[in-house]
């Protein structure tokens, strides 16, 4: 494979990572959006004044919506702030050409100087969008600990929730004839 042709396999092949981590995105939002409904929820059913199952769930609550919280700012800084490098644009290339043909610089070198001028962009912009790209995967990387950290956290949650729902059922007494 020559030089030209491995720097804009490489350069592509960034382009398509830039696409996946984008996409990989999706599922730990969907979780959290899930995750945030639960917290709500089991916020929404305490009363005040609280009892101290309720203030353990509202702790626990706090801290799942803090995980979360962290998550999200994670998965923003893998989509906000990044400056992808891309080749030069055509149109500036073949005025390039033209004024160098002009100049009567030969036909075949001056498609050799392109072709190197444009190994030399797809070089530089494999580079840049490859740090991106690991920068980015390193926030998306963390996403995911923070998601599961407000998982484990609105289960545990769901402990004291699911306990102050019992308490608070109505007792039945026992049905007449029953012994």
């Amino acid at each position: 494979m020559m030089y030209d042709e491995i720097v804009r396999t490489h350069y592509f092949h960034e382009v398509e990572r830039r696409r996946e981590l984008n996409s990989s995105l999706t599922l730990p939002l969907g979780v959290l959006t899930a995750l945030f409904a639960a917290i709500a929820a089991m916020l929404g059913s305490i009363s005040i004044p609280f009892d101290r199952v309720e203030q353990v769930l509202a702790i626990l609550c706090g801290f799942s919506a803090l995980a979360g919280g962290v998550a999200i700012s994670y998965a923003l800084r893998a989509v906000i702030g990044y400056t992808y490098r891309h080749p030069t644009s055509m149109g500036s290339l073949a005025q390039w050409r033209e004024k160098a043909l002009s100049e009567g610089i030969s036909r075949h070198r001056v498609d050799e100087d392109i072709q190197q001028i444009m190994a030399d962009q797809y070089a530089q912009g494999a580079e840049k969008n490859s740090v991106n790209n690991d920068r980015k995967s390193g926030y998306i990387h963390t996403v995911g600990i923070w998601v599961a950290i407000c998982l484990a956290l609105v289960i545990l949650s769901g402990l004291p929730y699911v306990y102050s729902r019992m308490m608070a059922a109505p007792q039945f007494p026992p049905a007449e004839g029953a012994a």
